[in-house]
Parts: structure tokens; sequence; C-alpha cells
């Protein structure tokens, strides 16, 4: 297994070289820098990605301390949400993912109704992500402005 610290500094290169999914970060790293992360020879993708996964409450901890040293004013602030769909609309009714989480919403941009949840995010001047929520489809974003 790949040290915590190993796993975080892969993601946050392949993040600045833009690449966004597992597998292609995984793959990337193995060809190329093998020999700074040699542990990465011996170990399976899904590993990788487990440990990557399993690492959510570091991260945000990290981005929490990091958003509180860049400057911004979170009294002028702007919450916008974006649908999160789990399954084509037509199958809602039968899908089993989320059952009881997900809920129906209506996606303002592409005038449909859609099956899953809603992320709220809140952006504080000069561009800042403060924070985020992910709620059922038909929450609006007065969850997120309350706390």
């Amino acid at each position: 297994m790949l040290c915590d610290s190993e796993v975080l500094t892969m993601e946050v290169v392949g993040s600045f070289l833009g690449i966004s999914q597992d597998k292609a970060l995984f793959v990337y790293f193995r060809h190329h820098f093998s020999h700074f992360f040699p542990t990465i020879r011996r170990i399976h993708r899904t590993t990788f990605v487990r440990q990557a996964a399993n690492l959510w409450k570091l991260k945000e901890r990290l981005w929490q301390h990091i958003a509180q040293q860049v400057p911004h004013d979170p009294g002028f602030s702007l919450v916008d949400s974006f649908p999160l769909p789990v399954c084509r609309f037509a199958r809602a009714y039968r899908c089993k993912r989320f059952q009881g989480q997900a809920g129906f919403g209506k996606d303002q941009v592409a005038r449909q109704t859609f099956f899953g949840f809603r992320v709220h995010v809140q952006v504080a001047w000069p561009g800042v992500l403060v924070r985020f929520d992910v709620a059922p489809g038909n929450e609006q974003e007065r969850r997120l402005c309350r706390s």
C-alpha cells in the first residue's frame, strides 16, 4: 500500500496536469514516475482508488485549512447549485441506487426533471470556494444559506 502522502501528491499533481480520472492517474504515474513511487508497481489500481477515496476527510480538512489562509469575504458570497443525476429519468422509479436518499428535481438549464442529487456550492469574494453540500435533487439552496 502507498503512503497517504504519496497518494495525495499524485492527486495534486494529476489535477495540475488535468488528469481527472482515477484510471488515467494511476496509469500515468505507474508508467512515468514509478521510480519515485516504487510501491505503485506492486499494487492494483482498485487499491489505489480505494485508498484515495478513504482520504476524503483529510482532503476536506486540508481544503478548509487552505481556504482560511486565502483572503476572502464570507459576507459577500454567492450560493448556486447544479444537478447530479444518478440514473436516467425513465429508469428512476426502478432505480435501486441511493434509494431513500436521492430525489426528483428540476434542472433549469436542460429544462427537464432529473432523479438524483443537487450539489450546492458557496463561493465568497473573490472566487474562493467556501462550502459545498450534496442534497436530494428536490432540495434548494436555502439549506446551505442557513448554516
